[in-house]
């Protein structure tokens, strides 16, 4: 896991399993074609002494712009991460980019066994994975080069296709009031189905907390209309 996050004078990033490396790029150095990396360890947590080195203000060489979390809210509760983004981003003017491979264990119905005792259901979730193979196979760039049906587990195919259909459930859940407060999201979106990829699931997420930011697509700071019954309008990026 690591948290990358890039200032307007600095960028700033840290790799966590127990403890944190970020590093400092600025651009005057690039300019003059020198890198400079400042190392530092810590702890991932809102008690950690990294945190208010990361939202210093910009005469102090912090104020980040933008921060990428990786996967690290997989790793704690939904309450905690939005309250650790939030510390280290009180300056405001910070975009957050972050995606869950783990968001599936939390919603029921994101796994076809878990329709184990209708095997009507089953019958058409794999119907329609087999549909979603066909239209990856037309439409993306690399369509050619996907053999139908892919060398892949009929359960990533199937997962893929249920995920769709529900990570808008969980993304609600994850960015509502009672959870993160106030906050706006711009994207919330699955990747197009890679049989290569890492994990057919992966949810990436923009966000920011900062009211006066506006986020494209969205208007009132939350949801554009979005109706999580209709598969039309999940977002595939």
């Amino acid at each position: 896991m690591h948290v990358h996050t890039a200032a307007c004078t600095s960028g700033l990033r840290k790799r966590q399993s127990t403890s944190a490396a970020p590093f400092v790029l600025s651009p005057y150095s690039l300019r003059s074609s020198q890198v400079i990396i400042d190392l530092r360890c810590d702890l991932v947590d809102s008690e950690a002494e990294i945190v208010p080195w990361i939202a210093r203000p910009l005469e102090r060489r912090q104020h980040p712009w933008t921060m990428s979390w990786s996967n690290v809210l997989d790793y704690m509760p939904p309450q905690k991460f939005h309250q650790l983004a939030r510390m280290c981003s009180l300056q405001g003017d910070t975009i957050h980019y972050g995606y869950s491979m783990n968001w599936i264990c939390e919603v029921y119905g994101s796994c076809i066994m878990d329709y184990d005792k209708q095997p009507q259901v089953q019958s058409e979730i794999i119907k329609q994975s087999h549909q979603m193979c066909e239209m990856t196979g037309k439409m993306a760039p690399a369509g050619k080069l996907l053999l139908l049906p892919p060398h892949d587990s009929p359960m990533n195919i199937t997962g893929y296709t249920l995920a769709i259909g529900l990570h808008k459930k969980w993304t609600q859940y994850f960015f509502s009031e009672e959870i993160a407060g106030d906050v706006q999201v711009g994207v919330a979106s699955m990747q197009t189905y890679n049989p290569l990829a890492t994990t057919a699931s992966c949810l990436s997420m923009t966000w920011t907390y900062d009211p006066d930011i506006r986020l494209q697509a969205h208007d009132d700071g939350r949801f554009l209309d979005d109706e999580t019954k209709d598969l039309v309008n999940c977002p595939v990026s």
